[in-house]
C-alpha cells in the first residue's frame, strides 16, 4: 500500500485515492505533512521520499512508484495529470531562467528575477522590440520616433534629424499641409525647401523658404493681402487691370475707372480726360449734351456733333462739329443783352424772314446802345422798324466772321465800305482796339446756323435819313 507522500509526489497533489488518507495540510513536512501556505508545486517538493520499503511494495518486479507515474494513463472519468481542479489556482511556471537584470536574459527582459520575452518596445532600453528580443536599431527607420543614435530609438528634438523633416512632441511624423513644415513646403509627407512661389502658400519663395510678401510688386499676381500673394479678382484690386488672375499693366483708359498713367490707373481730374465726363476721380458716361460743354453727348460719349439733330432744339451742327444756334434770331435769344433789338426785330415782323434766310450777317446794338436813343429819335424809327432793320442787314449774302473782317479791312486799306440791305451804305475800319462799323466797335461776333451777328456798341446804324441833326439820333459827342 502507497503512501501519501509517494501518492503526493507522483500526481503532483491533484488529489489521491479514496482509501488512502489525505496528507494533513498542517503537519510539519519531515513526517510528510503539507505547509497550508505552500502551493502545489512546493508541496510537491516539500513532501518525504518514502522509505525503501513502501518502493519495495510498489511491485514484485522492482517497478518504482516513478515508473507507474510516468507510465500511468488515466482512465475514463479520470483527471488527467495536466488537468487542474476548477476549484484551484492554475500551477506558476518558471518562464526563464533567474536573473539580476536585462543584460543576463540574452535580449529578453528581467521580470521579478526571472527572464522573460520582451512584449513591445517600450520595455527595452534600446526602444525597440523584435519577436520577443529587445535589440538595438540600425537605423532611423527602425524606430517610431524616428531617429536611432547610437543604437538607441531616441525621441526628436529639431526638424533635421527625421527623414519627413517635421519633428513633432519628441516624435517624426509626416507632414499634412504646409503649415506643418514652417517656411518649407510638404510634399508628399515630407517638408523641404521650395523651388518655386507657387509652392507657398504665402506665394513667395526666396532662397528656398517661403517667406510673407509685403508688397504686390513681390507677388507674380501682383496682388499682396496679409503677407500671402493672392490672386486678383477684379481691376480694381490692382494698380492698373487684373488679367487672369494677375495685375497687368493698363494700355488705355477703357479699363480704368479714372484715366491710364504711367500703365497705372489714376483717378481723372477733368472732363477732358474721360470718353464722357468725370466725377469725383471717376470717368463715367454723360447723360445730356449740357455736360459736354461745346461737343454733344451720343451713346454716353462727348463728342462732336454730326448732325444738327444731336444739337438739340434750336441748335445747329457746324462744319467744325461744334453745335450752335440754328438761326441769328436764335443766337440773339441766348445773349441776355440783346433783348430790346429782338422787340424791334419783332416789331419790324422780320423775326421770320432772318431766320428763313439761308445766310444772313446782322449787326445786333447792345440794349444799352439802344437805350441812349432820344425818344424823338425811337419816335422817328418806329416810322418805319422795317428800315431800321434792314440797315443793320448787310445786303451780301456772306457771313464773315471778325478775322475774315479784319482781313479784308487791312486788304482794302484800313477801310471798307458795306452796302446794306437799305441800299445804303456803312464803312468798316480798323481802329488800334477794334473793328468799328460807322463809329461803333464790334464787340463780339455769334456764329448760328445761318449766318453771323456782330455785336455793336455805342450807337446804332444810322441812315442817311436818321442822321439829319432834327431828328436827335446823332450819336452824342465823343
Amino acid at each position: 500500500m502507497m503512501s501519501a507522500g509517494v501518492i503526493a509526489l507522483t500526481l503532483g497533489g491533484v488529489g489521491c485515492p479514496a482509501d488512502e488518507t489525505p496528507v494533513d495540510a498542517g503537519s510539519d513536512p519531515v513526517d510528510g505533512g503539507v505547509d497550508a501556505a505552500d502551493g502545489p508545486l512546493d508541496a510537491a517538493r516539500d513532501v518525504t521520499p518514502p522509505p525503501d520499503d513502501a518502493m519495495r511494495d510498489a511491485g514484485s518486479d522492482g517497478t518504482t512508484m516513478s515508473d507507474l507515474g510516468r507510465d500511468a494513463r488515466p482512465m475514463d472519468g479520470d483527471m488527467a495529470p495536466d488537468s487542474v481542479a476548477p476549484d484551484m489556482d492554475p500551477p506558476m511556471i518558471d518562464v526563464g531562467p533567474p536573473c539580476a537584470d536585462d543584460e543576463a536574459c540574452a535580449g529578453g527582459i528581467c521580470d521579478d528575477g526571472r527572464c522573460r520575452p520582451c512584449m513591445g518596445d517600450g520595455e527595452c532600453v534600446s526602444g525597440l522590440c523584435d519577436e520577443g528580443a529587445c535589440r538595438p536599431c540600425a537605423d532611423d527607420g527602425e524606430c517610431p520616433t524616428g531617429v536611432c543614435e547610437a543604437g538607441v530609438c531616441a525621441p526628436c528634438e529639431r526638424d533635421a534629424q527625421c527623414a519627413t523633416g517635421l519633428c513633432d512632441e519628441g516624435a517624426c511624423r509626416p507632414c499634412a499641409q504646409n503649415a506643418d513644415c514652417g517656411e518649407r513646403v510638404c510634399d508628399q509627407g515630407a517638408c523641404r525647401a521650395c523651388a518655386a512661389d507657387g509652392e507657398c502658400d504665402s506665394g513667395l519663395c526666396i532662397g528656398g523658404a517661403c517667406r510673407p510678401c509685403a508688397a504686390g510688386d513681390e507677388c507674380v499676381s501682383g496682388l499682396c493681402e496679409d503677407g500671402a500673394c493672392v490672386p486678383c479678382a477684379r481691376d480694381a484690386e490692382c494698380p492698373g487691370i487684373c488679367e487672369d488672375e494677375v495685375c497687368a499693366p493698363c494700355l488705355d483708359d477703357a479699363r480704368c475707372p479714372g484715366i491710364c498713367r504711367d500703365e497705372a490707373c489714376a483717378p481723372c481730374e477733368g472732363d477732358e480726360q474721360c470718353p464722357g465726363v468725370c466725377r469725383e476721380g471717376a470717368c463715367l458716361p454723360c447723360a445730356e449734351n449740357a455736360e459736354c460743354g461745346e461737343d454733344v453727348c451720343v451713346g454716353g460719349v462727348c463728342r462732336p456733333c454730326a448732325r444738327d439733330e444731336e444739337c438739340g432744339e434750336g441748335q445747329a451742327c457746324f462744319a467744325d462739329g461744334r453745335c450752335g444756334p440754328a438761326t441769328v434770331i436764335d443766337a440773339m435769344r441766348a445773349e441776355p443783352d440783346l433783348a430790346n433789338m429782338l422787340e424791334v426785330i419783332e416789331l419790324a415782323e422780320s423775326i421770320d424772314d432772318l431766320r428763313e434766310r439761308r445766310t444772313v450777317t446782322f449787326f445786333a446794338p447792345t440794349d444799352a446802345t439802344l437805350r441812349r436813343l432820344s425818344p424823338l429819335c425811337i419816335a422817328i424809327i418806329a416810322n418805319d422798324w422795317q428800315r431800321f432793320v434792314r440797315h443793320h442787314t448787310l445786303s451780301d449774302p456772306v457771313a464773315p466772321d471778325l478775322e475774315q473782317i479784319r482781313l479784308e479791312v487791312a486788304n482794302a486799306g484800313g477801310e471798307l465800305a458795306l452796302v446794306m440791305e437799305s441800299i445804303e451804305s456803312t464803312v468798316l475800319t480798323q481802329s488800334e482796339d477794334a473793328i468799328q462799323i460807322d463809329g461803333s466797335p464790334i464787340v463780339r461776333s455769334l456764329r448760328a446756323g445761318n449766318g453771323r451777328v456782330h455785336v455793336i456798341e455805342d450807337w446804332v446804324l444810322l441812315t442817311n435819313a436818321l442822321s439829319s441833326p432834327d431828328t436827335g439820333c446823332s450819336p452824342p459827342d465823343p
